[in-house]
């Protein structure tokens, strides 16, 4: 497993068409993520202090490479990465605008893959 940090600064939807390029995907939307990561060299701050000073080059990615949210704080010209994150804990994306859009009732989550 490679542990990875970055920054999240986009999420995108792309419709793909019915042509036959798109293969078993013909006809759905993928979600991808445009990151930005943090030069760590596989470090995993869940386990030990990690730092960054740098950002590599931004890449995209499918959404489902986003396995968790972590923090980060400024100290002495370099980043720490605050990882709380363990098995028992994942990332949910919610799309709020569709749900409002589509009802009016409240959306509720128990985090369980049947929401999605």
């Amino acid at each position: 497993t490679i542990i990875s940090y970055g920054r999240l600064d986009q999420i995108l939807v792309c419709d793909l068409g019915p042509d036959t390029i798109w293969g078993e995907l013909c006809n759905t939307s993928c979600v991808l993520a445009l990151v930005t990561p943090c030069q760590t060299c596989g470090a995993d701050a869940s386990k030990d202090v990690v730092e960054f000073r740098a950002y590599a080059q931004p890449v995209i990615t499918n959404i489902c490479n986003v396995k968790a949210t972590v923090g980060h704080v400024e100290t002495r010209r370099r980043w720490g990465i605050i990882d709380r994150s363990t098995s028992l804990v994942n990332a949910v994306f919610d799309n709020q605008d569709a749900a409002v859009a589509s009802s009016d009732e409240d959306i509720v989550s128990d985090g369980s893959s049947e929401d999605f």
